[in-house]
């Protein structure tokens, strides 16, 4: 109940999450897809304590002031806040004390915050990352999905001085000539307070014939079983009508390990490669390896 009236404290769950780093140079480079750009990172740590029940409100808003005057980051650019949200009586008010003061009243509208942990609960050691997943999938989307369980608000905090809205329902992601920044809160048991801040990643460079790498098709698989099963996919993608069928088959052999089993076609028109593709399905044709 992140945030909530009736907030007793957190539900354990399990999971983990996995991301990819890349620079940005490598992915402008290769061309990739990428969620979300890393602007800034910080740590500190609110030192002793009374208790895990007891964070210091002081240092968490020390950390967000370090972050965004460190890398000059205005809090107006801000579309959210993935909040560390644990829903418990002294937690909830001094995190949202902190992202008020330090964000919200530095702004000229509201600033949404939620938190994860509502949908799927505390997972420990991995909240964070599943806060990280949610905020560049957000951006992604153009969609911050609900924060639940909070029908009545938290009575102990100034939702309306500190210039701070729980997101409640889902809410679009306006995009505007100003690339977007998300804010998202982890705290550790030990008194550790982390904070990063992500950004829509650059646009994708647009490409066509004349820039796409030449060479045939090749792709490969641990066992033949799974070659199959690739080149099988494969097959139905170059069926359709996509209308990047040509960047599917160039792009089939970059930055991938040469495994056991290969297949390559002497082409790199679509629908000769989906044919041979068939053959070698069907048994007529031995491919490679």
């Amino acid at each position: 109940r992140a945030y909530g009236e009736g907030g007793q404290g957190y539900v354990r769950s399990e999971g983990g999450g996995v991301v990819v780093l890349r620079t940005t140079e490598r992915t402008r480079s290769n061309r990739d897809r990428s969620y979300a750009t890393i602007l800034a990172t910080g740590l500190n740590s609110a030192g002793r304590t009374n208790g895990i029940s007891l964070p210091s409100r002081e240092m968490q808003a020390s950390l967000l002031r370090d972050v965004y005057r460190r890398h000059d980051l205005d809090p107006n650019d801000l579309a959210f806040i993935e909040g560390h949200g644990t829903g418990t009586k002294v937690g909830d008010p001094a995190e949202l004390w902190a992202i008020g003061t330090e964000l919200g009243q530095k702004r000229n509208q509201r600033l949404l915050v939620g938190s994860v942990k509502s949908n799927v609960g505390h997972s420990e050691p991995a909240s964070g990352m599943f806060g990280l997943i949610k905020a560049a999938l957000a951006l992604q989307h153009d969609f911050l999905p609900a924060s639940l369980h909070a029908p009545e608000l938290n009575s102990e905090i100034d939702f309306e001085g500190l210039n701070v809205e729980i997101n409640r329902s889902g809410h679009s992601l306006s995009r505007g000539q100003r690339r977007r920044l998300a804010g998202v809160n982890s705290f550790g048991f030990g008194g550790t307070n982390a904070h990063i801040v992500l950004a829509d990643p650059e646009k994708a460079a647009v490409s066509d014939a004349g820039t796409l790498p030449s060479g045939p098709f090749m792709v490969s698989a641990q066992t033949r079983s799974a070659l199959e099963g690739l080149l099988e996919n494969y097959v139905q993608e170059l069926k359709g009508d996509r209308p990047d069928r040509h960047e599917l088959v160039a792009v089939s052999a970059l930055n991938r390990t040469r495994h056991k089993h290969r297949f390559a076609v002497d082409s790199e028109d679509p629908d000769v490669v989906r044919k041979g593709a068939e053959e070698f399905l069907a048994g007529s044709s031995t491919g490679l390896g």
